[in-house]
């Protein structure tokens, strides 16, 4: 306590501006993570509706009888397509979808979302042009779930892209841009992913199945 006391007005300055930088800076860590953890966890919500999407096609498959859809070329592509959408996501250990580390990897995603959906309607266009193949049942099934798959994408790219723009927007500013450098957090980690005009015209879901 004597030691304390003969603490110069200087020294006690220099404490309690260490103790302020240190405070702030954890705050401004402990933020900057959990921010980051939620952008994690939102890209992981694409993946899961992407991944929805990409399990309708067998959906549609089991629509068509009397014939092998192996042997359709428009659902030999349609196959190909999911594979391709599938490799665009890449995975930790847990299986949760990691997000893109930069605007090439976030379009490459982008991309193949927009060519599956492609080879999809003309799946679908194939199926509502061939109605005696086409179990009405299972096909209005499948439209029902198509539609609902594409409103999950566009709801769960909403919110990554919300929650991108939170993380950007936290550690641009001053001062906490600094402590986010600091600790190693960068805005450009955090890439948003984009609709293209493409992508957000939804597919056309009626084919006169019913008429």
């Amino acid at each position: 306590m004597k030691y304390v006391n003969k603490l110069s007005p200087t020294t006690w300055f220099i404490v309690v501006v260490v103790i302020v930088f240190v405070l702030f800076y954890f705050s401004v860590n402990n933020s900057a993570a959990t921010k980051d953890e939620n952008v994690n966890g939102e890209w992981s919500n694409v993946g899961v509706t992407v991944q929805r999407r990409l399990d309708l096609y067998p959906a549609l498959e089991a629509a068509i009888v009397g014939m092998d859809t192996s042997q359709l070329a428009v659902f030999e592509a349609l196959a190909e397509q999911a594979g391709n959408l599938a490799g665009a996501f890449k995975y930790d250990a847990g299986h949760n979808a990691l997000p893109p580390q930069n605007e090439e990897e976030a379009r490459l995603v982008e991309e193949r979302l927009n060519s599956f959906n492609n080879a999809l309607v003309v799946a679908m266009n194939y199926a509502a042009d061939n109605p005696d193949i086409v179990n009405v049942v299972l096909y209005e099934d499948f439209m029902m779930q198509a539609e609902g798959t594409e409103n999950r994408i566009a709801v769960a790219r909403k919110r990554y892209n919300e929650a991108v723009e939170d993380a950007r927007t936290f550690c641009r500013k001053m001062p906490a841009s600094f402590f986010c450098n600091m600790s190693g957090y960068d805005v450009n980690d955090w890439v948003y992913f984009n609709a293209s005009e493409e992508a957000q015209k939804p597919p056309e879901l009626d084919f006169g199945v019913n008429d």
